[in-house]
């Protein structure tokens, strides 16, 4: 098994991630990998940038949960999706918010921070 982080994951009440593509329900007993077809996942490094993230989909669009999470960092550079029977990249590591992590599982672990 590889190195497991710790982070936060921006999550709404019923736990899916925050996502117009790609919704993920994440969970306290087991790890949550990216759906067939999609990847890798996002955490976030801080508690301030899942907070900075979450504040403006929080009075947008959902309400926003911040829970601590563990993560096996990723080796990609980019959130993708399959097309056509092809990887092709959607976002890269760069183009998304500050903080933001790439990774393989994640699993939450602690109580809600905000």
């Amino acid at each position: 098994m590889n190195k497991l982080h710790e982070g936060y994951k921006v999550v709404t009440e019923d736990l899916c991630s925050i996502s117009a593509w790609c919704r993920v329900r994440y969970s306290y007993k087991r790890f949550t990998k990216p759906r067939p077809g999609f990847g890798p996942l996002c955490v976030f490094d801080s508690e301030r940038s899942a907070e900075l993230f979450g504040f403006g989909f929080s009075s947008c669009y959902y309400t926003v949960r911040i829970v601590p999470c563990v993560y096996e960092r990723s080796k990609q550079n980019a959130i993708w999706f399959l097309s056509k029977n092809k990887y092709e990249p959607r976002i890269s590591l760069e183009s998304l918010p500050r903080g933001t992590v790439l990774a393989k599982r994640v699993k939450l672990v602690g109580e809600v921070v905000r």
